[in-house]
């Protein structure tokens, strides 16, 4: 399947076996694609979260950046970053 991880744990590669054989292949395989849905979104909420707090700091780095007349192209890429995760992007 594109965009699927192979598993590298051996914990979950057993995990995943005994799904297979407790439910059957097309049973497993649709429980195993509602949990990789289910930890994305987790994720992601949590990245939202982090975002919030990442966005005040790094303002605040932006602008003893600027006052400073150091670069800020980098700061301003990331600070473009977290606000499009927060608006549902990225």
């Amino acid at each position: 399947m594109p965009g699927v991880k192979p598993i590298k744990s051996p914990a979950w590669r057993w995990f995943k076996a005994e799904l297979v054989r407790l439910l059957g292949e097309d049973q497993a395989a649709a429980l195993w694609a509602e949990l990789a849905e289910r930890r994305k979104a987790e994720m992601t909420a949590g990245q939202r979260k982090q975002a919030v707090r990442d966005i005040a700091y790094y303002e605040e780095l932006l602008a003893e950046r600027r006052a400073e007349g150091r670069p800020t192209k980098r700061i301003e890429q990331i600070l473009a970053r977290r606000r499009a995760l927060l608006q549902g992007g990225a």
